[in-house]
């Protein structure tokens, strides 16, 4: 049986990386976007609310608070993930496509 030549995989590579890099940034900016209002909301509730009613779920709600926050900073963490995925190698092809011009 005759061997043929391996797949060429560095063009699959190198836009692998860039397309993970955007997959990142969307899935962090939509986290990011659908916890803030709640964040925002949970945030003013306690100091609008009555006295009562802020002691009874006072627990719960810093509990609830406090989860959202760390999810939010998650998805902060996943959206820097995709900008660092993507530029250098961005930078990098602009810098090589410049060089290529100038000479």
């Amino acid at each position: 049986m005759k061997m043929g030549k391996p797949p060429d995989w560095s063009a699959a590579s190198s836009t692998a990386v860039p397309l993970a890099g955007i997959t990142c940034m969307v899935l962090g900016a939509l986290i990011m976007t659908f916890d803030y209002p709640q964040i925002e909301y949970l945030g003013g509730f306690g100091a609008g609310a009555d006295a009562a009613m802020a002691a009874a779920g006072d627990a719960e709600q810093r509990s609830l608070y406090g989860r959202l926050v760390t999810e939010f900073a998650i998805g902060a963490a996943i959206f820097g993930a995709g900008i660092v995925m993507c530029v250098p190698r961005a930078a990098s092809a602009l810098l090589r496509r410049g060089r290529r011009q100038a000479r």
